[in-house]
This record gives structure tokens, C-alpha cells and sequence, in this order.
């Protein structure tokens, strides 16, 4: 019943909502009526958003709300929002393959930065519980050094309940079971 648009080309064209850079925006087309609504306005830093296996729930992350991620059903409308604290950043978060869950990979800020690290929320949709997985002591040396001041772990995959993180350099990468919690390093 829809079409979700994310921009793809900056160019000059009679369309409006494809005149911004892949990444920044999203637009739905309704193909019964031909309306078109703007779901994220366009700016400079972009979003993050991902949508669920089955299309049917929408996460977002707005560049004005870094610490809220909403999640917008798309069948019934209704939203909810999931508040983090000022030392959380989230970097990521993929919905599960069963659409019931949100998996959240953030990175916790401490006063001391040898004290942050990552952490991984699970956030069930249907009960609204988030759980935290993973504390920012567990995942170790993943963390920024001087030479590289990004952060060094991303999501790669995400199985039914395997979550497999990876290293930028490829010189380690973890799975976490996200349901008994348990976390293996898979390489050194």
C-alpha cells in the first residue's frame, strides 16, 4: 500500500524529495491515493532509521533527539519512544528477524574515558521492556585508540538470535547470544 523513498541523487529535478543526498530523508508514497508525505525532513547530519523484516514497524533516530530512538507502527500508527541517558551515544540498532525486538548497540561515556565502552540494549516491542545485554566493561580493547578514534566494533549480522559484531581492522569480532546473553570471541 506504500512506497518508502529515500533520496538517492542530488540533482535539480521537478521532484522535491529527491533532491537531497542518499541518507538524508524519507518520504512515503501512499499507491492508492498517489500522496506523497515527508516522514524525515532533510538536513545536513541525516538519520538513522531502519525498518522491520515484515515493514510493519519503523525505528528512527533524529539528529535533534540523539538519545530517543521512535518506533512508529506502521499499520496502526501508534509511536513509542525510547529515552536514553546523556552518556549513552547510539551508533546502531536492527530490528530481530521475528520484528519483536530492537537490538541497540550504543556507547557508554564515563568521566574517566578509560572507563566507557559499548553496551547493547534488547528492547521488546510488544512488552516495551529494554534490557541491557551487554555492559561497557565486557567488550574490552574495542574502544578508540589514538590512532583510530572512531568506534572500532560494529553490528555485522544479526541472526534469529545471534548478534555478531565486528572489528573495523578485522582483528576480532564477538556474537552474542541475545538471548541467554552469552557473548564468544569468535577470532583474536
Amino acid at each position: 500500500m506504500y512506497l518508502y523513498l529515500e533520496p538517492a541523487c542530488l540533482c535539480s529535478i521537478d521532484s522535491p524529495w529527491l533532491i537531497y543526498s542518499s541518507g538524508y530523508g524519507l518520504s512515503r508514497l501512499n499507491l492508492n491515493t498517489g500522496l506523497l508525505d515527508v516522514w524525515l525532513k532533510p538536513n545536513d547530519v541525516g538519520y538513522s532509521f531502519e525498518f522491520s523484516q515484515d515493514g510493519s514497524l519503523f525505528a528512527f533516530l533524529h539528529p535533534d533527539l540523539l538519545d530517543i530512538i521512535k518506533i512508529r507502527n506502521l499499520i496502526t500508527g501508534d509511536e513509542q519512544s525510547l529515552a536514553f541517558k546523556e552518556k549513552y551515544t547510539i551508533l546502531e540498532f536492527r530490528w530481530s528477524l521475528d520484528n519483536s525486538r530492537l537490538i541497540i548497540f550504543t556507547e557508554e561515556h564515563e568521566a574517566n574515558s578509560s572507563e566507557s565502552g559499548f553496551s547493547i540494549f534488547v528492547y521488546t516491542v510488544r512488552s516495551e521492556i529494554l534490557r541491557k545485554l551487554i555492559d561497557k566493561d565486557t567488550l574490552g580493547d574495542t574502544f578508540p585508540t589514538e590512532d583510530y578514534s572512531g568506534p572500532r566494533i560494529f553490528i555485522s549480522s544479526l541472526s534469529e538470535n545471534i548478534l555478531t559484531l565486528s572489528d573495523v581492522f578485522g582483528e576480532v569480532e564477538f556474537q552474542l547470544n541475545i538471548e541467554t546473553n552469552e557473548l564468544i570471541k569468535v577470532n583474536n
